[in-house]
């Protein structure tokens, strides 16, 4: 698999490389991607018909990407900073 190239909405570059060791039990439908810029690399774990068509949705596979080393098992609720309003805001 050679690499991909996309430039974002901001005009940051992005390259984007198929992990090659999987765990072997997730191999045939999931993949782990690698998407680096010039200022970070993100991970990518998405099931593989998102990445395998010819042009995948690449500002989709980035909305959910996690910062290397990042993960999403935390839930702790931050502390709340000073000054900061205390009731609950919904974005959409």
């Amino acid at each position: 698999m050679s690499d991909r190239e996309y430039v974002d909405t901001s005009g940051i570059p992005w390259t984007f490389v198929e992990r090659k060791r999987v765990r072997r039990e997730e191999a045939e439908r999931f993949v782990v991607i690698m998407a680096s810029s010039p200022f970070e690399t993100r991970v990518i774990h998405c099931e593989r018909e998102q990445w395998d068509p010819g042009t995948p949705d690449f500002a989709a596979l980035l909305a959910s990407s996690l910062p290397a080393g990042g993960s999403r098992g935390t839930h702790a609720e931050p502390e709340p900073q000073p000054g900061a309003p205390t009731e609950d805001f919904y974005f959409q």
